[in-house]
């Protein structure tokens, strides 16, 4: 029976505080594994059919072994687990299996529906999931960050020839749906659902991405938006990679809500799958849009057919919360030397550069903007490399300008490396990458010897710009003491029907 949502609330509380550390754990490598693309370029084995790790990588699922699931122990079968290795952000999610209490999609659910029907009870055996696992992390790809996704689900024992398909569902929103629908929210323009497509057995599955519309053409062509959009194809644009397991294959990292052994639980043949997601270089292709989005829910749904037209929705893992985004932040501080500044002196830049198309609610760019002594302006902005220049004032010496940089999983900020400058006034080459915070700081110092008596410029209030935010989670995490965190790592939790 779900767990009382009294207890849920206390489970959102203890994930909250929850430590994330970045660790280097995991068994020794066993054999070599066979990484493509996308998992070469991430660093982590994602399309190997297994979770462990293995030369040349040597990073697997099993490498997050051991994490704290939450409600511990047997008859707690929703449970959530948070943890970080090497930088990469982990979210583990168990689900009652073989229940008549699980939790699934009303008869007649489709995909497009919106705060669809959610009831207590049995799911089919080819659909019933009974984990879900997420990881990402940001990683230079010639220079340039990216978002890596990892994603991996487990069913139980498998009769006959099963074929399924598995969705991730990524919402920006808040607004719940309410009490008929779980915890699920109501679906914001640029959602994105992620669908693993495969027949059964070891055929190498398809990966394929829309997003939510509210205008243009739908993916089932007898609807009309809001909905689904078009389907992209990950797997054929090269920007993604997945395996479902053809032998037995250790999870070491499984929760033991149905009394898992200490060890880990074995799988049966096709009861595991993985994927890896260039998310960054997805996004940012015709296919699937190129602005950037703030994610503060991730579901995953099973459903009985790669036919959006006619697929019956099925199991309901989550919704569980997270912070993660294709966005990054870039912020400008100004310190002057006298600090307080006397003369309330006003400093002017410009911050320009970046991808073509910045996010929609975000900072267009070439921004203008003028700080005074102990100002700062924050801008949301896609993953690239950027410049800001200041305008070099009378009696004013720029003495240096730096810049450090905040990652979740990364404990505290540290430098920017390949900034160049201050050349007349203008940083240059800041790199800003998706779910990174990047804080440069301008310091000026007054000559001694120049007049006093009347300011440079008249006095205003630190931000003369005005900037609407992207959308950001709700986040219980306390900011980084120097930084403006864009997204980190959220508690995870879920609630179910009492």
């Amino acid at each position: 029976m779900a767990a009382p949502r009294q207890a849920r609330a206390a489970l959102r509380w203890a994930v909250a505080t929850f430590l994330v550390t970045a660790t280097t754990v995991g068994p020794a490598p066993r054999a070599l594994a066979d990484p493509g693309p996308i998992g070469t370029a991430a660093g982590f084995e994602d399309d190997d059919g297994d979770l462990t790790p293995e030369a040349p990588i040597n990073f697997d699922w099993n490498n997050f072994n051991p994490v704290f699931w939450l409600p511990p122990g047997p008859g707690n079968p929703y449970q959530t687990a948070i943890t970080g290795v090497n930088g990469w952000q982990f979210i583990g999610q168990t689900d009652a299996q073989n229940s008549n209490m699980d939790t699934r999609f009303a008869g007649g659910v489709k995909q497009d529906d919106d705060c669809p029907g959610v009831i207590n009870s049995n799911v089919p055996n080819k659909d019933d999931l009974k984990r879900t696992y997420l990881a990402f992390k940001t990683v230079p790809v010639m220079g340039v960050p990216h978002l890596f996704l990892e994603l991996a689900w487990m069913r139980i024992p498998q009769t006959g020839a099963p074929s399924a398909d598995v969705a991730f569902e990524f919402n920006q929103g808040t607004v719940g749906c309410g009490a008929g629908s779980d915890s699920l929210v109501e679906r914001t323009e640029g959602d994105i659902l992620i669908l693993y497509d495969f027949t059964g057995g070891t055929a190498t599955p398809t990966l394929t991405a829309r997003r939510w519309i509210t205008a243009g053409t739908c993916e089932v062509s007898a609807n009309s938006p809001p909905c689904w959009g078009q389907a992209f194809n990950l797997s054929t644009g090269g920007f993604a990679e997945a395996k479902v397991n053809s032998v037995p294959v250790l999870d070491a990292v499984a929760g033991d809500s149905d009394a898992v052994p200490l060890g880990g639980e074995m799988l049966g043949v096709a009861e595991f799958g993985e994927a890896g997601i260039d998310l960054t270089a997805a996004t940012t292709s015709t296919g699937l849009g190129t602005n950037c989005a703030s994610f503060g829910q991730v579901e995953a749904i099973s459903r009985s057919s790669g036919d959006a037209s006619s697929a019956a929705m099925e199991d309901l893992v989550g919704p569980t919360p997270i912070q993660i985004s294709t966005c990054g932040t870039l912020i400008v501080e100004k310190v002057t030397d006298p600090s307080p500044d006397p003369s309330h002196t006003l400093f002017s830049f410009v911050a320009n550069g970046g991808p073509s198309q910045q996010p929609v609610g975000g900072t267009t760019m070439p921004h203008s903007f003028s700080l005074v002594d102990g100002g700062s302006e924050s801008m949301t902005v896609g993953g690239g490399t950027y410049s800001v220049a200041e305008t070099i004032l009378a009696n004013w010496n720029l003495t240096s300008a730096t810049c450090v940089v905040f990652s979740p999983g990364q404990i505290g900020p540290t430098p920017l490396a390949g900034t160049a400058g201050p050349t007349g006034g203008v940083l240059s080459n800041i790199t800003v990458g998706p779910n990174e915070t990047v804080t440069c700081t301008f310091n000026d110092q007054f000559q001694v010897g120049a007049p006093t008596s009347t300011p440079t410029r008249t006095a205003t209030p630190t931000h003369t710009a005005t900037v609407t935010p992207s959308p950001t989670p709700t986040s219980t995490a306390t900011p980084s003491p120097t930084a403006t965190v864009c997204s980190t790592v959220g508690p995870s939790t879920q609630q179910r029907l009492p």
